[in-house]
């Protein structure tokens, strides 16, 4: 499915139309984007879908399984990304390594009810 309506668009967003044709998949459709808009737009080289498309296709496969992300994007969009390229994308993300925060016991409300101190007595008990 091409959008034709999407050259005009991206010629006037991106102020060129120089460089060499490329396709790029999108929530909209295949478009036919030139190299330089791409620069503009922020996409990167070698890649065959939009930012946005893979934005969608991440937040989905967070989820779910990779088959099931490819139904639902399809679903979804109208745009078909194979199961094998959503685990691509996925894997070729950098997440931050989690920051393990050191906990004091006092300050902890699980581990103050999982482990009561030894010297408390219930406060009914010491009303009695």
């Amino acid at each position: 499915m091409s959008v034709p309506n999407s050259v005009i668009f991206i010629r006037t967003a991106t102020g060129t139309a120089a460089g060499r044709n490329r396709r790029l998949k999108s929530t909209l459709g295949v478009l036919s984007i030139t190299t330089q808009q791409a620069q503009h737009l922020a996409v990167s080289p070698y890649r065959q879908i939009s930012p946005h498309l893979e934005n969608c296709c991440l937040r989905i496969s967070a989820n779910v399984s990779y088959a099931q992300t490819a139904k639902d994007v399809a679903y979804l969009t109208g745009i078909q990304v194979p199961a094998k390229t959503q685990q691509r994308l996925v894997h070729q993300q950098r997440f931050p390594t989690p920051r393990l925060m050191k906990l004091n016991r006092s300050e902890c409300r699980w581990w103050q009810s999982a482990h009561p101190h030894p010297f408390r007595t219930p406060l009914s008990v010491e009303r009695l």
